[in-house]
């Protein structure tokens, strides 16, 4: 699912999306099978044991299933990949996480990728009531990415990024760092921002050298640890990385 992905080679940037960090599971175990139709069409389907998970909590596979399209020229593909499942110890919270992908080939030098992920979950987050109550959760967003191949070994991208927690469940905090002010129950509601742009040399085959500068911006109101960015205290940030990556 998402365009992102976890091995760092295939990824035009160091950093990910928070598309790709918070509303699709990146590691699941189970088993996919892929069936392919005609030349342009392909379909998967198969099972996993829970998002980000080996051994499943609550004992209930989740689905895992999606359809490839592309063009006879190979140009413009198409690829539309749902999860869905229970993540919940009990088994009763189904979430739902919908990734569609374009990849469209524009030239030799030029490559726009579109991605739009939409997700949902159902008792998600508890409410301030006496006896406690469950609320249902959702959130979305758009993913854009730009590509331009220099030469055989260097490359340019740009990244723009929208995504919508509607109700503060998906973007949080560390979690699980101690002494790190974390998520408590309810996240931060409201819009993520952020632009990226970045290089990638290839000075051999096993080299990959990534550097980029990214700017990360938010709408919206205060979570239960304040703003997202610099320990609470701003809405937005800017960050400078790179890093090299040795293939053997």
């Amino acid at each position: 699912m998402d365009y992102e992905v976890v091995p760092a080679p295939m990824n035009p940037f160091y950093s990910h999306s928070h598309s790709y960090g918070y509303t699709v599971p990146q590691l699941v175990t189970g088993m996919l099978a892929d069936y392919r139709w005609t030349d342009q069409f392909s379909i998967q389907a198969g099972f996993h044991r829970g998002w980000m998970m080996f051994e499943d909590n609550n004992d209930t596979l989740d689905f895992m299933g999606g359809l490839k399209w592309k063009s006879r020229d190979g140009r413009l593909q198409l690829a539309y990949a749902i999860s869905v499942g229970p993540q919940d110890d009990a088994g009763n919270q189904d979430r739902f996480a919908g990734s569609f992908v374009t990849q469209w080939q524009a030239s030799k030098r030029w490559k726009y990728v579109l991605v739009q992920n939409i997700g949902y979950e159902n008792d998600a987050l508890p409410e301030p009531q006496n006896p406690p109550a469950r609320q249902d959760a959702e959130w979305y967003g758009i993913n854009q990415y730009l590509i331009y191949t220099i030469n055989p070994c260097w490359s340019a991208a740009m990244r723009v990024e929208w995504l919508r927690d509607d109700d503060g469940a998906r973007v949080a905090g560390p979690g699980n760092i101690p002494g790190v002010r974390a998520f408590s129950g309810r996240g931060f509601a409201g819009d993520f921002y952020n632009v990226t742009l970045g290089l990638n040399w290839r000075p051999t085959p096993n080299w990959l050298v990534r550097p980029e500068i990214r700017w990360d911006w938010y709408d919206g109101p205060a979570g239960p640890t304040g703003l997202p960015f610099d320990g609470g205290n701003r809405d937005d940030q800017f960050t400078a990385a790179i890093d090299a990556t040795l293939l053997f």
